[in-house]
């Protein structure tokens, strides 16, 4: 076989090779991409989720007696276009790592808000828990207490924690003011 011919084999061969190891590159690369999380970042980026929160009870300007207090609220999900999804609330908000905290402060100059415990959410996206108002001993009866539901990525917010301004959130529901009787 002449030189020519044997250095456009070899030549054609490194070819198939160059071209194996970049489209094996590329594999590779995609993989990676897809397993930095990058691609559930796009996905959520391009399908932004609207929040929206609301108490039920106790409602703005009632009397709550004693404490803890149970509370219902509700949460809707809206997709770009405005519309509320019918999905399951509470798989969509664990997927994308939102949970749902109440925070109450007593209504005086510079008060702290208290995170109390994360909501329970069922798949139709009715919320509930305690709300604490005060104590057992009777601290907090005859005050004013302002109750916000807020969206926060899950973990980031735990009970017991005091914030002298609503810690970093995406969603809140309007403020509620209740006043603790007994």
């Amino acid at each position: 076989m002449p030189v020519s011919e044997k250095f456009q084999r070899l030549h054609m061969s490194a070819s198939v090779v160059s071209s194996t190891v970049a489209i094996l590159s590329a594999l590779i690369a995609g993989v990676a991409y897809f397993r930095t999380g990058d691609f559930q970042r796009l996905v959520d980026d391009t399908k932004q989720l609207e929040l929206r929160l609301a108490f039920v009870n106790p409602k703005n300007g009632t009397d709550v007696q004693g404490t803890p207090v149970p509370w219902t609220g509700r949460v809707e999900v809206r997709s770009p276009n405005n519309s509320v999804l019918k999905g399951n609330v509470t798989v969509e908000l664990s997927e994308k790592g939102i949970q749902i905290v109440p925070l109450v402060r007593p209504v005086a100059a510079e008060n702290l808000w208290w995170a109390q415990s994360a909501a329970t959410i069922d798949s139709s996206g009715t919320l509930g828990g305690v709300l604490n108002f005060g104590d057992l001993t009777g601290r907090g009866i005859g005050t004013k207490f302002q109750v916000v539901l807020i969206s926060v990525k899950a973990g980031a917010v735990k009970q017991g924690e005091t914030y002298a301004d609503l810690p970093r959130h995406t969603a809140e529901s309007p403020v509620a003011t209740v006043t603790r009787t007994k």
